[in-house]
């Protein structure tokens, strides 16, 4: 296998960061769950890319399956640690993510619930009733208003166990809620 030819032949080291990322993080990109968990275990998964992205918030960006973020926690991966770059917990680039794909499928808006298991997955590893924000206090709830994800919108006050009054009265660094992020649309 290459990968034990490169770090016990070569003694190349799993952890260094090129412009992708670490090897983990290219393994993501290209879905090889094969090489994820191979990977997975000879990592140091706090390790981040040039803007402080850790491989866990690879797989949420790129939409991987539980089993994925599952594999990274089982060898130590972190899904609420925050990005270095905005703060961000690995949901917020699922949101990010998911809003993207709708805007370049219209067609496959309704599609968004197939991911709705790995948003709960985080939102579970959060902690029930808890408000999930990033380093500027903006809430998940926010986030997802201010992409425009009304089916998400109703995932996260529905699956949360945050009380719908705490997610709208909640505010942001800048005094703004959910409401007004959804305007700033």
């Amino acid at each position: 296998f290459i990968v034990d030819f490169l770090i016990e032949r070569l003694g190349a080291s799993v952890d260094d960061v090129g412009d992708d990322g670490t090897a983990l993080m290219a393994a993501l990109r290209l879905r090889r769950m094969d090489l994820v968990k191979e990977l997975a275990s000879r990592s140091d998964l706090r390790r981040g890319d040039r803007l402080g992205r850790t491989a866990m918030h690879t797989a949420f960006a790129f939409l991987l399956d539980c089993e994925c973020v599952e594999a990274l926690r089982a060898a130590g991966g972190d899904v609420t640690a925050p990005s270095e770059e905005h703060g961000w917990p690995p949901i917020f680039y699922s949101i990010d993510s998911l809003s993207r794909e709708t805007k370049r499928h219209a067609e496959k808006a309704d599609e968004l619930s197939r991911h709705f298991d790995l948003l709960t997955l985080a939102i579970n590893a959060h902690g029930k009733g808890d408000l999930i924000r990033c380093r500027s206090g903006q809430t998940l709830l926010m986030h997802a208003c201010l992409n425009d994800l009304p089916s998400v919108v109703a995932h996260i006050l529905k699956s949360s166990g945050v009380p719908p009054k705490k997610h709208l009265a909640a505010t942001d660094e800048s005094g703004r809620t959910a409401y007004h992020w959804a305007c700033h649309r």
